[in-house]
């Protein structure tokens, strides 16, 4: 099972910074399903990756995590949209509005 697990890393780190909505969703939900029966690495993972890591993505990887787990990940990716101010769902948004 570790060989896969590792595949699942792998197929993430590779799509991290697409910036393609549903690539971002796809690999989020990858990471989601692999935390059901591997919580603790993928958790490690998502932390290790959370400065680049699109929230999205994010989100959907801590999706069926313990509600603690959930609040650290988010707080850490919010935190991080405010130091740098918009995020760049707010910024693709804008950009097809205007």
């Amino acid at each position: 099972m570790k060989h896969v697990l590792k595949h699942v890393f792998d197929i993430a780190e590779t799509l991290l910074t697409d910036k393609e909505d549903l690539v971002q969703k796809g690999y989020g939900w990858m990471l989601k399903a692999a935390s059901v029966h591997n919580q603790k690495q993928v958790f490690e993972f998502l932390m290790k990756h959370k400065t680049i890591m699109p929230r999205i993505a994010l989100r959907y990887a801590l999706e069926k995590m313990p509600a603690n787990l959930k609040k650290r990940g988010d707080e850490i990716k919010k935190s991080e949209t405010k130091k740098g101010g918009h995020s760049r769902a707010f910024f693709k948004f804008s950009y097809q509005v205007f």
